[in-house]
């Protein structure tokens, strides 16, 4: 059987490529062998040179043999000279696992050329998208040997990614990020290093393992979890990053005003009777810690506000920060971005929402600022989920404005104002532990309320601090629309509308003498116009 001609072609171009490379590395070889002998023979001249000389003796072994110490750890192959610059002391570690809070040491970022950063941050942008690290490290170390034969004065890559990373600068951003494998079906996560120890390529989650039935009870999700069925990493059909909390605060931590940036709302001017911010309400120094004690007399103290976006970002705000500082993009905790392109409905928000909670936990009791466990403990608490309506039932695992219980601060006759906790505790206990679809229903029917991860912060009340959507209420005309209601409604008593030109004026007169706090501005239309 003949050959078929472009199987032929193929196999002679790639042998003619095998040449090339065992030509270009011997090339290579002779080139570095060169480069040593002459390094050789310059060192011989100046030790010969030195000889006579102690102090330059000394001052040539001394810092070289300091030098090479730090170079014992590192490999660089047959002939290959050091770079030059130092590297870090382990290359070994890379960035925090799915499943530790073990972190890169910080190191001083060295000034190198243009090229340097701008081959640097290529390859980590394009090995973020397109390629493991494994590969990244092998493009690196081919990147080296074109550097080689070029006259540029280049420093060559390190042959870690991670330290690559150091040197950029990135690995600041990676810091306490971890990736979990997200179900595209039920919005399960999952570790990615437990999925590849186990070689788990489908989502084993069950919506209820105490059915009655043992249909329902032994009934698996079976999603694919993988591209192709290949249980591998970045071959994850659906990625939920999240970032550590207690990382991100102690990253804050390190910058030298967060502290009194933090603590300058103790020393604001206070009037009676005036609520300036949130230091001025109640649930601000209502909560305690676990000592009993106010929670916020402690100078170390956060008090956060959650807020869930409908692009899928879930963040969290810094109340203690003044009202200029505390939206910031550097003063974001930026926790996750729920993966699309379809939002997770009702409960499956719970999945993304359980390791945000088991940090507020720790945080609660008390974390180090820093990894030195000698250092100052920091404790943080969830003040208050601001989201819009959807967004705010689901966080706060409330049914939605179109169930039988619309309203999540009183029960679904209207009877009362103020927000039953009990009730709702009640209901979420036993929405949990619904052992069937019906039940669940018939729980969130009578109460109004699901479970949530928050269920499990001993201080938060859900129905007091899921707060109010004030964007869609007050900024898309709800107000308006009340008081143009209320002019075409006739008074029965007195025949007039229950508001008139001359309420309005008087309306106009009181919002006149509000004084706005800063970075406020009264609005230039009249009330009524």
């Amino acid at each position: 059987m003949s050959t078929r001609p472009e199987k032929f072609i193929h196999q002679k171009e790639a042998t003619a490529y095998r040449h090339k490379i065992d030509y270009s590395t011997s090339l290579y070889d002779a080139w570095i062998a060169d480069q040593s002998n002459e390094d050789m023979m310059d060192l011989d001249e100046n030790v010969n040179a030195a000889e006579s000389d102690p102090v330059m003796l000394g001052s040539m072994l001394g810092p070289d043999r300091e030098e090479m110490d730090d170079f014992d750890d590192y490999d660089f192959g047959d002939g290959e000279l050091p770079v030059e610059f130092d590297l870090p002391n382990s290359q070994e570690n890379s960035t925090e696992t799915d499943d530790n809070n073990s972190f890169m040491d910080e190191e001083p970022v060295p000034t190198f050329d243009k090229l340097y950063m701008f081959i640097g941050l290529f390859i980590i942008l394009f090995q973020r998208q397109y390629l493991s690290e494994v590969a990244a490290e092998i493009l690196m170390a081919f990147i080296n040997v074109i550097l080689s034969y070029t006259n540029t004065s280049c420093p060559k890559l390190p042959k870690k990614l991670s330290i690559l990373r150091q040197h950029m600068g990135v690995h600041v951003f990676e810091e306490g990020l971890r990736r979990y494998v997200a179900c595209k079906k039920c919005h399960k996560i999952y570790t990615l290093d437990v999925l590849l120890a186990n070689q788990q390529t489908l989502c084993h989650h069950t919506e209820f393992p105490y059915h009655p039935s043992s249909a329902w009870s032994a009934k698996l999700c079976n999603e694919q979890l993988f591209k192709n069925g290949l249980c591998k990493r970045n071959q994850q059909l659906k990625e939920y990053p999240y970032h550590s909390v207690i990382k991100g605060l102690q990253i804050m931590f390190r910058r030298s005003n967060f502290y009194e940036q933090i603590n300058a709302w103790r020393y604001r001017q206070q009037t009676n009777g005036v609520y300036y911010d949130v230091y001025d309400g109640e649930m601000w120094s209502e909560i305690k810690g676990d000592n009993g004690e106010t929670f916020i007399d402690d100078k170390h103290s956060i008090q956060f506000a959650l807020n869930v976006d409908c692009c899928g970002a879930i963040y969290l705000s810094i109340l203690n920060l003044p009202r200029s500082q505390r939206n910031l993009p550097s003063n974001i905790l930026l926790i996750g971005t729920l993966p699309g392109p379809k939002e997770p409905s009702n409960h499956q928000m719970n999945n993304y929402m359980e390791p945000l909670v088991k940090e507020l936990e720790e945080l609660y009791k008390g974390v180090p600022i820093s990894d030195d466990p000698s250092s100052p403990t920091m404790r943080a608490v969830l003040l208050s989920v601001n989201c819009d309506i959807p967004a705010a039932r689901k966080v706060g695992a409330f049914t939605g404005i179109q169930s039988f219980c619309a309203c999540y601060r009183c029960d679904r006759k209207f009877t009362q104002l103020p927000g039953s906790t009990l009730r709702n505790w009640v209901g979420a206990e036993k929405w949990k532990a619904a052992k069937t679809p019906q039940e669940r229903e018939r729980v969130e029917n009578e109460y109004g309320t699901r479970w949530s991860p928050l269920c499990r912060l001993k201080y938060f009340q859900r129905s007091r601090q899921v707060l109010l959507d004030p964007f869609h209420n007050l900024y898309l005309g709800t107000c308006k629309r009340m008081m143009e209601l209320w002019r075409r409604m006739v008074n029965p008593t007195t025949g007039k509308p229950l508001l008139t030109k001359d309420h309005f004026t008087e309306m106009q007169k009181e919002a006149e003498q509000i004084e706005l706090p800063p970075g406020f501005e009264i609005s230039k239309s009249k009330i009524g116009g």
